[in-house]
């Protein structure tokens, strides 16, 4: 799986990483970064990027992506 970290938090991905397996992939200019890492349920990654909205967003896969975008809409028609 791959997440987009934006550059005002990525500070603390770096020092203290989401998993394990996590792995920096490319770090950007503007001090935003991309890692990937090995989940086993995407369960063990939703709260965590719904948590750090808008400051993460998942890259791959995609059926994570829409179903964290999915949820979010739905918030809208609850109120």
């Amino acid at each position: 799986m791959k997440i987009y970290i934006g550059h005002e938090v990525a500070k603390y991905f770096k020092r203290k990483p989401i998993s394990k397996s996590q792995t920096i992939e490319s770090l950007h200019e503007d001090g935003s970064m991309e890692v990937s890492l090995k989940i086993t349920h995407e369960m063990e990654i939703i709260p965590l990027i719904k948590y750090w909205i808008p400051h993460l967003k998942v890259l791959e896969p995609s059926l994570i992506d829409e179903r964290i975008q999915k949820d979010i809409n739905s918030y809208g028609s609850l109120y």
